[in-house]
């Protein structure tokens, strides 16, 4: 008597970011932060990026009101995010990445990624000693 065994594939399917994800880069999040004295933007990927690519070309911040904001884009030492510092309070921006971005696995973006911030309305205090 004889026994036959079958083997079966396996699937799976990462259902956060579908089936490609481990294929491509993405964004993670996308945090307003206090940097310093700085009221800054952060941008997480999903693995480092290359660094010998630039970054003022692929990454777009735009003012509603005013156009193009004015900065640098700066590379976090674990090359995970990239920091835009020195942002005016209450400004509604628009940030577009182009999907040329690529991670230092050489994953890319596999479309281009946008998304709306709103700035945080800091208001001046001021104080006296006495």
């Amino acid at each position: 008597m004889f026994n036959i065994f079958y083997t079966l594939p396996i699937y799976s399917i990462d259902n956060q970011h579908g089936a490609d994800s481990h294929q491509n880069l993405t964004v993670l999040d996308v945090p307003e932060r206090d940097i310093g004295d700085w009221d800054s933007l952060a941008v997480t990927f999903s693995s480092p990026l290359n660094e010998n690519q630039n970054f003022e070309d692929k990454m777009h911040l735009v003012d509603k009101e005013t156009g193009k904001v004015v900065g640098a884009w700066i590379l976090s030492k674990d090359r995970q995010e990239l920091i835009f510092s020195h942002l005016e309070p209450d400004q509604k921006l628009i940030l577009t990445i182009d999907p040329e971005l690529q991670g230092n696995d050489g994953k890319i973006l596999k479309e281009e990624y946008h998304t709306s911030i709103q700035t945080k309305n800091l208001k001046l205090n001021i104080g006296f000693a006495s």
